[in-house]
C-alpha cells in the first residue's frame, strides 16, 4: 500500500503546473503547428481556446484530436480541479490510451493527492495502483508481443521497482523469464560450425550469465522485502561482472574472429546491461525505503563506468528530489531520462518530453 504522501510527484517538480491550468501554454497540432494559447473551453470533443498567431489573440475552434497526444492531455487537464479524483484518473487513463506514459504517470499521483487524507483515501489509493499494475502489465505484454525488448523492459522496472508493493512477485518473475527469452531470441545465433567457441566454452560462459539472471529473478520475487531484494541486486550485480571477465578472457583467446566476437559482444551487451539494472533496482528499493545513502551509492556505481547513462542519472536526480521531499510520490513519475519513447520501428522518432 502506498504511504500517505506530502508532495506532489516528481515531475511536477519539472512540469508545467496541469491541474486548472488555464494560464497561456505552448500547444502544437498534428500538423507540426504550434501556438500560444489558454484553453477556455472543452465540450464533446471540441476545444474553445484564445490563440496568440503573429502577435494576435484571436479564437480558435478545433477538435481535441487535432492536437498532439501531449497537448491533449494538458488542454484537458487544464479543467480539472486538484480535488477531482475522477478527473485526474479520467486524464490519467487518456494519457495512457495515447502513449503518454509520463503524463498518465503524474495524473495517477495528482489523483492520489487528491484524496489525501479523506475518509476513501485507501479505496481510492487502491482503485490508482490497481489501474496503474493493469495498465503497464497490458504496455510490457504488448511490447513482449511486438519484440521490443527495451520497451517491455522499462514497463517490467517500473513494475518491480516503483510499484513492487502493488504487483504479485509471481507475476513478476513469469515477466522477467519472458522478457530474457526475449532478449535471448534477439542475439546471435549460435551456430557451431560459423564459430570457434568450443561447446564447453559457450555453455560455461552462458552458465554464469543464466546465474546472474537467476539471482536478479531472486530480487524481483522479494520486491516487498527491501533487504532480501537488496541482497539479491547486489549478488546479480557481482555475477554479471563476473561474467563479464569470462566474456573478455573469451574475447582475447579468440581475437581477430569476428563470428566469435559478434556472440561474446552479443551476450556482454545483456550482461552488462543486467548488472546495470541490478544497481539500479536496488536503488529503486533503497529510495522506497528512505535509504537515500544507500540508493545513491549503488547508482554511483554505474556512473562509474557509465558516466552519461541516462537511466542512472535520472535515478540520481530521482533520489534527490525523493529526499527532499520525504514522499512516496516520486513513484508516480513513471518516466525515466532513459526511458524509450515510442519505438522507432513504429513511429519514426521519440515522443517529444
Amino acid at each position: 500500500m502506498l504511504r500517505p504522501s506530502t508532495a506532489l510527484p516528481f515531475l511536477l517538480l519539472v512540469l508545467p503546473a496541469l491541474a486548472q491550468d488555464q494560464s497561456p501554454r505552448e500547444y502544437r497540432l498534428t500538423t507540426g503547428q504550434a501556438f500560444q494559447g489558454k484553453a477556455l473551453a472543452i465540450s464533446e470533443g471540441k476545444v474553445h481556446m484564445k490563440a496568440n498567431i503573429l502577435g494576435a489573440e484571436t479564437d480558435l475552434h478545433r477538435m481535441l484530436t487535432d492536437f498532439t497526444p501531449s497537448s491533449q492531455i494538458n488542454i484537458e487537464s487544464a479543467f480539472v480541479a486538484a480535488a477531482d479524483f475522477e478527473g485526474h484518473l479520467r486524464v490519467a487513463k487518456h494519457a495512457a490510451e495515447l502513449g503518454e506514459v509520463d503524463l498518465a504517470g503524474v495524473h495517477a499521483g495528482l489523483a492520489i493527492q487528491s484524496v489525501k487524507g479523506k475518509p476513501d483515501e485507501t479505496q481510492r489509493t487502491k482503485i490508482v495502483q490497481q489501474w496503474a499494475v493493469a495498465s503497464l502489465t497490458t504496455k510490457f505484454d504488448a511490447e513482449i508481443a511486438a519484440g521490443h525488448v527495451e520497451g517491455a523492459r522499462h514497463y517490467l522496472d517500473l513494475l518491480s521497482g516503483r510499484l513492487h508493493d502493488c504487483v504479485d512477485t509471481a507475476a513478476l518473475h513469469a515477466m522477467d523469464e519472458k522478457l530474457q527469452a526475449l532478449a535471448a531470441s534477439k542475439r546471435v545465433q549460435k551456430d557451431a560450425a560459423a564459430t570457434p567457441l568450443t561447446d564447453a566454452e559457450r555453455k560455461h560462459v552462458h552458465a554464469t550469465a543464466d546465474a546472474a539472471d537467476k539471482e536478479f529473478r531472486l530480487g524481483l520475487a522479494n520486491a516487498n522485502k527491501t533487504v532480501e531484494a537488496v541482497r539479491h541486486y547486489d549478488a546479480a550485480k557481482a555475477k554479471y561482472q563476473a561474467s563479464w571477465k569470462e566474456i573478455e578472457t573469451l574475447l582475447k583467446k579468440h581475437d581477430g574472429d569476428a563470428a566469435a566476437h559478434a556472440e561474446l559482444h552479443d551476450l556482454g551487451a545483456h550482461v552488462m546491461d543486467g548488472a546495470k539494472r541490478s544497481s539500479l533496482q536496488a536503488a529503486t528499493a533503497l529510495t522506497m525505503q528512505s535509504d537515500y545513502k544507500g540508493a545513491m551509492t549503488r547508482v554511483n556505481d554505474v556512473l562509474a563506468y557509465a558516466p552519461s547513462d541516462k537511466d542512472a542519472i535520472a535515478m540520481q536526480q530521482t533520489i534527490v528530489q525523493a529526499q527532499a521531499s520525504a514522499s512516496g510520490d516520486w513513484r508516480w513519475g513513471w518516466r525515466s531520462a532513459g526511458a524509450p519513447g515510442p519505438n522507432p520501428e513504429r513511429k519514426g522518432k521519440q515522443m517529444k518530453r
